[in-house]
């Protein structure tokens, strides 16, 4: 797998194809068996890393009893980027609105945004996002869909997993397609590409087989 820098790469595959035990093995929060990872150039994990990765992988992780502004206040005590940096994320995230709501109390979408505004409160040079859409309603999915992109104007560089093809289209410079645990396809994407039919193209035998299960 190959990202370039400043790219946004999409990454697909089926249920159970590896794609979320790939963020793990990227976030150092599993082993690898074999094989290297290399951060922005350098061999393997560095502690210095956390501070340049934000990353959504798994379900929304959130202290029930702290406001949404209170977790990004719990952030700046390890990242001191200040409250100015935590009202940018706020507004960015779209959750600026139920700051002080306890993040218990807050629904789907809005745990989404929370996790969402903690991705990039340490200002990431990367950001890995696994299904970040998911519990999003359609404003929610645009308001994302906006604010990917102006991080990609930024030059930050973003991995993002996804099941609704037609979302990678509207935002991907990069796709890579991963089946059984390897990558099948990897390539440079133009806004016209037709992923739907380059994904069916690649694993469509397994998709045939997965909806037959």
């Amino acid at each position: 797998m190959q990202v370039p820098q400043g790219a946004i790469y999409g990454l697909l595959g089926c249920n159970g194809s590896g794609k979320s035990t790939l963020f793990k093995l990227i976030l150092h929060l599993q082993k690898a068996d074999a094989g290297d990872i290399y951060y922005f150039g350098e061999k393997g994990w560095f502690p210095e890393i956390m501070y340049k990765i934000g990353s959504i992988v798994g379900e929304d992780s959130y202290y029930p009893h702290l406001t949404v502004r209170n977790h990004l206040e719990l952030l700046d005590v390890f990242f001191h980027k200040g409250k100015k940096k935590i009202e940018e994320v706020l507004e960015g995230a779209d959750i600026a609105y139920a700051a002080d709501k306890k993040a218990g109390k807050l629904s789907t979408g809005q745990r989404r945004r929370l996790s969402i505004a903690m991705a990039l409160f340490r200002d990431p040079e990367l950001l890995i996002l696994d299904e970040p859409f998911n519990g999003l309603d359609s404003l929610g999915v645009i308001d994302l869909r906006k604010l990917l992109l102006a991080l990609h104007s930024e030059g930050k560089t973003v991995i993002i997993s996804n099941h609704i093809i037609s979302e990678l289209e509207k935002i991907c410079t990069h796709i890579g397609i991963i089946n059984h645990g390897r990558i099948v396809y990897q390539e440079h994407i133009s806004p016209n590409t037709d992923l739907e039919g380059i994904y069916i193209k690649t694993i469509g035998n397994d998709i045939v087989e997965s909806n037959q299960i």
